[in-house]
């Protein structure tokens, strides 16, 4: 007794043919049995038939065996292996649709998501957890392509990708899918490429947007300071040194300009510090509305700032931009129902009229500021060579002595 799974998927007991539980052994025995006694059969047949040629004794023996053993072959050969071959297929095809909707139901039980795609991108299946994450539903997904999903790649990108991962067989990426809402997702894609029913791609997928925002956010404090959203003191000298690098490449002029505010403490000890971060802020805004998208505004510390004009055309555009900047932080501020008002000093420097180099540069622009605040603040100055001499001579000079070194 065998036990058999139909098409239908119910478990039935089925009486196969004694013979096709026989052994090898048994099986030889049986097929040297019938020949034997077809064999026998036909002699004792020729005796009582008239004398014949060699030639139509030997046809009448071929043709009278294959007439006998031809039903004993069948009867307990031919037709139990076809039965078997035929109940086998069965419990394999049984078997096969069995695990593939145990494939089906575990793929869909995933909290990662998965899709499967053929060779050319069309999903053939996706789990509920992909569903969910990218906002479609799972008819809806089955009529598109990785394409029609794909927020990163172009349709010729994503061809040249699948191409790719069929010559290697897998691959792991960092790639965005944009969900039916419109909103795009960070997503860690690892694709596995199989051969078999004509090519598919097998894919996980994990949502990463969140630990993308977590780590620009890291990245973002690294480079930009916290209160007023400016680049910092690294992120500053970072551009100072491309830029200076592209000004002796190409051979144009630079502007490096520093900026303090005047007076600012005894506004921060008057009206307390959540005052003086919101005047910061203002200062900021102010400032960056004054330059250029290529320009960069930065914060040193406290209140004090540098600004980078990566081009200029000469000397006297600088000075504009600076008294430009003179001016908006001159105007009133409205903050917590109070109007305040401050001013700012300016100290600027230009390649290569006043330095060939990252340290003589912010050196003169330093010297340049402690002259605007020795004139009375509120001004610009520009460097001039004799002030080398003046600042030297002064021991009350406090120019950002530290700064120079970190160049």
């Amino acid at each position: 007794m065998k036990e058999i799974l139909p098409q239908n998927g119910s478990v039935r007991q089925e009486q196969l043919d004694p013979f096709a539980l026989k052994s090898p052994a048994q099986l030889l025995m049986l097929i040297a049995l019938a020949v034997f006694v077809a064999e026998t059969f036909v002699m004792l047949l020729f005796n009582f038939l008239p004398p014949q040629s060699y030639f139509r004794e030997a046809f009448m023996d071929a043709s009278l065996l294959v007439i006998l053993i031809t039903p004993t072959l069948y009867l307990f050969l031919f037709r139990p292996m076809a039965a078997h071959i035929r109940q086998r297929q069965q419990l394999e095809d049984t078997l096969r649709r069995n695990e593939e909707e145990q494939f089906k139901i575990m793929v869909r039980a995933l909290l990662d998501s998965f899709w499967i795609t053929d060779k050319q991108g069309r999903f053939l299946e996706v789990n509920d957890a992909y569903c969910k994450l990218i906002g479609y539903d799972r008819e809806e997904l089955l009529g598109m392509c990785v394409a029609d999903v794909e927020a990163e790649e172009t349709s010729e990108e994503t061809a040249q990708h699948i191409c790719k991962i069929i010559e290697t067989g897998s691959d792991y990426f960092e790639t965005r899918h944009r969900c039916k809402d419109g909103r795009i997702l960070d997503v860690e894609a690892s694709v596995n490429y199989s051969h078999a029913h004509g090519g598919r791609f097998y894919c996980f997928l994990r949502d990463i947007t969140k630990r993308k925002l977590a780590e620009e956010q890291v990245r973002h404090r690294a480079h930009y300071d916290a209160l007023t959203g400016l680049p910092n003191r690294a992120l500053f000298y970072d551009r100072f040194r491309q830029s200076l690098a592209t000004a002796r490449r190409r051979n144009t002029h630079l502007a490096l300009m520093y900026l303090d505010l005047d007076r600012f403490k005894p506004i921060n000890d008057k009206f307390g510090h959540e005052m003086g971060d919101l005047l910061l802020e203002e200062v900021a805004r102010r400032l960056q509305h004054c330059v250029r998208e290529t320009d960069t505004v930065a914060r040193m510390g406290g209140d004090e700032f540098v600004v980078l004009l990566p081009t200029v055309d000469a000397e006297r555009d600088a000075s504009r931009v600076a008294e430009k900047m003179l001016y908006a932080l001159s105007q009133p501020y409205q903050l917590l129902a109070q109007c305040l008002h401050i001013s700012s000093s300016i100290g600027v420097a230009v390649y290569p009229q006043h330095g060939s180099d990252e340290r003589p540069l912010l050196k003169h622009a330093d010297m340049a500021l402690y002259f605007a605040k020795g004139a009375g603040r509120n001004n610009v100055q520009l460097y001039q060579p004799d002030m080398e001499g003046v600042v030297k001579n002064d021991p009350q000079q406090t120019m950002h002595q530290g700064e120079w070194k970190c160049a």
